[in-house]
């Protein structure tokens, strides 16, 4: 019989000691196992204006980790630490050790006492190995090895009233001992002894204490979820009436836990949606209300309804089509009503189809005086005449002078869309519109707008009173032809370049495999530069990075990256100098802040300095927001969310990770935190290109 280890089989990923999948690292152990010292330079005063730079010891926990040696053809290994969760992605948190082909550890042993980014104490953290596999198209791709969390203990010293500490844990807990025992002279009155063997000896148990007193502590509810037991998400989020999550990560559960009242005090608002939206995903999340300003969806679409319209002779009735090609749907792709449409069939002359004719101030359209807007829809008709108008009515709902009319049209056995612009006049209040129908038959109407005109999605057709739910990329690769397939955005200057050569950096599989091979001249000042767009935020952290290699030899080089304001005028700079490029690839990275300009603003990434006849292999350009570099990636990697936001390997590349089943989940949970009968789109995109992932309705 096997032994069972702490995953249920058929639910985790062991039995006993041997892995159920192709690619794993397991079994992955952490082992907090106290604390690390070291010196940090620190600003202790002041001369003549400058700072005086001194050192101030710093206290850090300290992790043991271990692995088995990783099954399956594995090209990368990365360890991931996250104190929020295990990581979703394979840069979700601090890489705190990676290495590539051919070099991946058999088992292993590793401390984590990373001192750039140290542990957080009184918080649990989480570990993940991730491997990098090559697929079957030739693609790489990163899958979970391991994972694993462990507790960071607190510290439960004592303190004076100045602030110093008084009594650490490890005193404390020798103090419980008799001082008989403690002391060289045996005595009560005597100091404990700091080098007798029992005190060595009792001496970790002090970090067992604070490891027993953290977990105590913790046991406290916190909603914030930054220090909650993993194995108690799931018990707070059903105390709280959350659903069951099973298929999202803890870091999402933690959040919807996290964000549970808010979301509930606020159901129904569009703020509601936004919350539960960045919740369920973890995007950066921007919600909006339609421009369409009908009062509901059945004045907007006929949505198993004739909303407020009116026809003055024959019938009126939500039509049900019966294939796509009976709907206009196809040239507008915010519409969520795919299968009605209003039927009127006239019985005389001149039926009027009306909205908020009959009752201005309970059925028709509110406006502001002086506002432009556009009353548009779309109509098919036999061989008649549908015109257009608008009425305008004070705040009593008396009319306001004459009918707006628009132009007489004729779609005859196709759908087509009528528009008319008019200005609010003075005293408007609300508005109702109007389709004369010239000659008694049969006409189909569907997707009616009334939008102000200074609303730039007045252009597309929306759902009366919709919401908008736009999830913004994980991030942004800003260089606009970043795997260099060619010579498109970047400049050279000083020496030769091929933009055809096979990529070989390690752990990256690149659009096309293609790299720059440049050619320096002795002596000669050489760059390669590229330019972003205009589009690059101020008051923000920018960072550009590079891989480069010689084919032999050494090459001397500077990275710079400039901040260019509307005028090309340099507003700031940052250079990574004397940089030495050897026969191994190496990452360059250098990052800038971009000041507070009003004022468009571009980057400006160059590769510069004097050449000695060395061949210079370059690839993997990325230019993104923060201070540090992440992982690379450009448009081509699809499989993983990416694409370009324009035209490939011209444009900026967005990358949106885990998407679909984000969606997914976004899809089945808002309906239920909407008003009934209120239509939602979901969008992605970056930069002004908008593409649609779904929409649903609340009912």
């Amino acid at each position: 019989m096997g032994v069972y280890n702490t995953f249920d089989w058929g639910d985790g990923t062991l039995y006993g000691d041997v892995s159920k999948v192709a690619y794993s690292a397991s079994p992955l152990t952490a082992v907090a196992i106290g604390s690390t010292t070291y010196q940090e330079q620190v600003v202790v005063g002041m001369s003549g204006g400058s700072p005086v730079m001194g050192e101030k010891s710093i206290t850090r926990p300290r992790v043991d980790l271990t692995w088995a040696t990783p099954t399956g053809s594995v090209y990368g290994f990365r360890v991931v630490r996250n104190q929020d969760g295990f990581s979703e992605t394979e840069e979700d948190g601090h890489v705190i050790f990676e290495t590539y082909s051919p070099a991946i550890p058999e088992e292993n042993y590793f401390t984590d006492e990373m001192y750039e980014i140290p542990l957080s104490e009184n918080m649990y953290a989480y570990y993940t190995i991730w491997l990098l596999v090559l697929n079957s198209d030739g693609t790489y791709s990163w899958v979970i090895g391991a994972y694993t969390y462990c507790l960071i203990p607190k510290e439960h010293s004592i303190k004076t009233p100045e602030g110093n500490l008084y009594k650490t844990s490890e005193r404390k807990f020798i103090e419980l001992f008799p001082k008989v025992y403690t002391t060289e002279m045996q005595s009560y009155l005597d100091e404990v002894s700091e080098t007798s063997d029992l005190r060595i000896f009792l001496g970790g148990f002090g970090y067992t204490l604070d490891e027993i007193l953290t977990y105590a502590d913790l046991l406290i509810p916190d909603y914030s979820g930054k220090s909650t037991n993993p194995n108690m998400v799931d018990l707070q989020a059903q105390q709280l009436g959350l659903p069951k999550e099973p298929t999202l990560s803890i870091q999402r559960k933690k959040a919807l836990i996290r964000n549970a009242f808010t979301i509930n005090k606020l159901r129904g608002s569009v703020d509601s949606v936004s919350l539960l939206a960045k919740s369920l995903s973890g995007y950066a999340v921007q919600t909006s209300v339609s421009p369409n300003l009908l009062l509901n969806i059945q004045d907007s679409s006929f949505y198993k309804g004739t909303g407020h319209w009116e026809l003055s002779s024959g019938t009126l009735t939500s039509n049900l089509t019966t294939g796509a090609t009976d709907l206009p749907f196809q040239t507008e792709v915010f519409s969520v009503d795919r299968s009605y449409t209003g039927k009127a069939i006239t019985s005389g002359s001149d039926a009027i189809l009306s909205l908020g004719l009959s009752s201005p101030k309970l059925k028709g359209i509110p406006v502001i005086a002086g506002v432009e807007y556009e009353f548009s829809y779309y109509i098919k008709d036999g061989s008649n005449n549908a015109t257009p108008y608008i009425k305008w009515y004070d705040r009593f709902g008396v009319v306001i002078g004459s009918a707006i009319a628009g132009t007489a049209v004729n779609y005859a056995g196709s759908w087509g869309q009528t528009t008319l612009v008019a200005t609010a006049p003075n005293d408007a209040y609300f508005a109702s519109v109007e389709i004369k129908l010239s000659t008694a038959g049969t006409y189909y109407v569907d997707m009616v707008q009334f939008a102000t005109t200074s609303d730039a999605r007045y252009v597309d057709y929306y759902e009366a009173r919709g919401v908008g739910i736009h999830l913004e990329p994980t991030k942004v690769n800003y260089a606009k032809n970043p795997s260099m397939n060619s010579s498109t955005s970047w400049t050279l200057s000083g020496a030769t370049a091929v933009y055809t050569n096979n990529s070989t950096v390690p752990g990256i599989s690149l659009d096309g495999t293609k790299m720059t091979t440049m050619t320096t001249s002795a002596s000669t000042s050489f760059s390669l530069a590229t330019t972003t767009d205009s589009i690059i935020k101020s008051g923000k952290y920018y960072t550009f990075s590079i891989y480069a290699k010689t084919t032999s030899g050494t090459q001397a080089a500077d990275f710079k990256l400039e901040v260019l304001d509307s005028g090309s005028t340099v507003i700031a700079s940052k250079t990574l100098s004397s940089q030495t490029i050897n026969t191994t690839w190496n990452r360059f990275v250098v990052s800038v802040f971009v000041p507070f300009v009003l004022d468009s603003i571009s980057l400006k990434a160059t590769v510069l300095g004097t050449g000695n006849g060395s061949v210079i292999d370059l690839d993997a350009a990325l230019i993104e927001e923060g201070y540090g570099a992440s992982d690379y990636f450009d448009g081509g990697y699809t499989s993983r969310g990416a694409y370009w936001s324009g035209t490939a390997s011209n444009s900026a590349s967005v990358i949106y990770r885990n998407k679909s089943p984000k969606v997914n989940r976004i899809m089945s949970e808002v309906p239920n935190y909407l008003p009934l009968n209120t239509a939602f789109v979901v969008t992605s995109g970056f930069n002004g290109t908008v593409v649609l992932e779904n929409s649903g309705m609340s009912s």
